[in-house]
């Protein structure tokens, strides 16, 4: 229950952010070059910033929902977990707390600020993949390419 509530505060803060600072910019550029090469007001450009903004953070809020996905592991459980630590350092999210079965990684200021927490829970044929939903498709691209187990269809 807490992790949940953790991905959706991560959503709402990506969605807050995203507004936040995409309305102010996108609204101050447009309304001051509206103001000076066209003489329209500047509340024109503050208006269509607000709805820039709040379309690019529903946007991001969409892309930071929680998903969860099941991906096979292969016959090598050790190396499915390095090759997915491996992995996941590229985009931006290092190991946080790990268990026997489930390892939970966090992103960094380069994985994203608002992104919530991955949590990965291994079995002995799959691997459920809990996160938000733009990083666990980028993992299951990845893995349809690297793990290829010859017992599934």
């Amino acid at each position: 229950m807490r992790y949940a509530s953790r991905m959706k505060s991560g959503a709402l803060l990506s969605f807050v952010l995203t507004a936040l600072a995409a309305g102010t910019f996108f609204g101050v550029t447009l309304g001051g070059l509206q103001h000076h090469f066209l003489g329209a007001p500047w509340a024109t450009g503050v208006i269509a910033g607000t709805f820039f903004g709040v379309s690019m953070g529903g946007f991001a809020a969409f892309q930071n929902r929680a998903i969860m996905r099941m991906i096979p592991v292969g016959a090598n459980r050790d190396s499915f977990l390095s090759q997915l630590t491996l992995y996941l350092a590229t985009i931006g999210y290092h190991p946080s707390v790990a268990t026997a079965d489930t390892h939970t990684f966090l992103a960094s200021l380069r994985g994203g600020i608002a992104n919530g927490p991955l949590t990965v829970n291994v079995g002995l044929t799959e691997a459920t993949l809990v996160g938000p939903a733009h990083i666990i498709r980028k993992i299951v691209a990845c893995v349809k390419y690297v793990h290829v187990d010859p017992y599934r269809t």
